[in-house]
């Protein structure tokens, strides 16, 4: 490995150091001092110098002190305690003292430092570790603060021979003054169902939804666990826009309402301008909300739209138990080195109602025994042989994936000649399943997809061809397998 090579890490490496040890200096994430701030700048990785806005950081003051969080930009808010940077304030001049601890990570020190930026003979971009002069930075009455030197870099580096991870520069952080949704002490709130397209890709959950006189509180509308707050106005519920619902990817996101504009006329992609409030129309019980027409709900990132959510409605929902709906087959293959099963699982009961995605759970079946999948060779860090609705692997869902609806799976070295899903319902202690969907393959191939109930006794199974002509056992082809249980059904 060359020296003064520019060593870059992944966004996410950083993003998911829980086990880090911290420098120690930081303040409470309690305080009452500590300060919104978005930051602009440059930030270099992947070897390329990008610029960037409305980055969430944190400023703690205390005395002649000043403490930045998430300088580096580079985890989530909730995380600032770690790359936290010191820095000393006299006659409007933050001075950053060289050499730092910010972080330990497996063994690794990484410190503060700063760096200058050129290129190789080949074109290769690179960073060499400068003197440990200090590195200075204005700050103005209104509490704006901007680098003083443009041009030199910040750095997190563990050797002064190999920079690495991320670096930053030209640095501009304006206080930020999120306009954050205060929720009534005690407020009751009823569940309901929401469904909605985000980003193209259809969506359901339960949020809260509560009322405190003509005002109305949503929360998970927009993401998780954040509130929006509008106003009961006959057969209507108004949202304003401009609501802030937290930070993604280290950046401030606001709920903003936003008006069909029409197609993009090069890439056919609906478009939305911002507006001032969004509108449901409202049924006379309050129990279902339905969009107005040609609005919808934008995520802005700053200026940027970070996401886009078509058709959200709510439906008033009484949580009780109930037998989920046999999940859909899509494609399957069944093969000792590798094979798999893509799959629907909707949130819904055998009757079409809906039932509450946090409540359910599937697992797969290769020759009807519940197969129990182990770290090492898939990526997950402990035995699972039961899954939550929208679990993801740690590898990003290349070997179990789960996006709404869609579901994936893949199986590596087991002999086996079926592969099965069941899905449960638990709700109050008491647990339902699904019938069973079973995937198997003939010996050319060709698919026969089968449902199989698995609560009572077989008494008798008879197969039939697509022309509805019965057959003693399915060979090449799809043949229809039709059960009749002991309960009757």
């Amino acid at each position: 490995m060359k020296k003064s090579t520019l060593l870059l890490c992944l966004w996410a490496w950083l993003s998911a150091s829980l086990a880090v040890a911290q420098s120690g200096q930081y303040c409470d994430t309690h305080q009452t001092d500590i300060s919104y701030y978005s930051l602009s700048g440059d930030i270099c990785e992947y070897a390329a110098v990008t610029p960037v806005s409305g980055k969430a950081i944190n400023v703690c003051r205390k005395g002649d002190k000043i403490y930045f969080h998430n300088l580096f930009c580079a985890q989530d808010i909730i995380q600032q305690q770690y790359l936290s940077v010191e820095g000393t304030v006299a006659d409007g001049i933050i001075t950053l003292e060289m050499g730092q601890l910010l972080m330990t990570y497996e063994g690794y020190d990484l410190y503060l430092g700063l760096a200058e930026s050129g290129y190789d003979s080949y074109g290769n971009f690179q960073a060499k570790i400068i003197e440990d002069a200090p590195y200075q930075l204005t700050i103005d009455s209104e509490g704006r603060i901007q680098s003083v030197d443009k041009e030199v870099f910040l750095v997190a580096y563990h050797s002064k021979n190999e920079v690495s991870y991320i670096l930053v520069r030209n640095l501009d952080l304006s206080p930020y003054s999120p306009n954050i949704v205060q929720v009534p002490d005690g407020l009751q709130t009823s569940q309901y169902a929401y469904r909605y397209t985000k980003d193209y890709a259809e969506g359901v959950k339960v949020v809260q939804l509560g009322s405190d006189g003509n005002d109305c509180y949503i929360q998970g509308l927009c993401i998780d666990g954040a509130w929006v707050k509008g106003t009961w106005e006959g057969d209507s519920l108004i949202i304003p826009s401009n609501q802030y619902q937290g930070v993604v990817s280290a950046t401030y996101v606001d709920f903003v309402a936003g008006v069909y504009a029409g197609e993009n006329f090069v890439t056919g992609a609906k478009e939305y301008v911002p507006t001032d409030h969004f509108a449901f129309a409202v049924s006379d019980d309050r129990k279902t909300l339905t969009p107005a027409p040609g609005l919808t709900i934008m995520l802005l990132a700053g200026k940027t739209v970070y996401s886009i959510i078509e058709s959200p409605t709510l439906s008033y929902f009484d949580e009780k138990p109930a037998t989920p709906a046999t999940p859909e087959l899509l494609y399957g293959q069944v093969d000792s080195s590798w094979g798999g099963i893509d799959f629907n699982i909707y949130a819904e009961d055998v009757d079409g109602n809906f039932i509450n995605p946090e409540n359910i759970t599937w697992s797969i079946l290769l020759d009807d025994e519940v197969f129990t999948f182990e770290p090492g060779l898939y990526s997950i860090e402990a035995p699972m042989s039961e899954f939550p609705y929208d679990y993801v692997d740690l590898n990003g869902g290349t070997e179990i994936y789960s996006g709404g609806a869609f579901h994936h799976v893949s199986i590596y070295g087991e002999l086996y000649t079926t592969i099965g899903v069941e899905v449960y319902y638990t709700v109050n202690g008491e647990r339902r399943a699904s019938a069973r969907l079973t995937y198997s393959e003939s010996g050319d191939d060709s698919a026969i997809g089968t449902v199989v109930l698995g609560s009572s006794e077989i008494i008798s199974e008879t197969y039939t061809d697509l022309m509805g002509r019965s057959v003693s056992r399915p060979h090449n082809g799809l043949y229809i397998r039709t059960l009749k249980f002991a309960d009757g059904t």
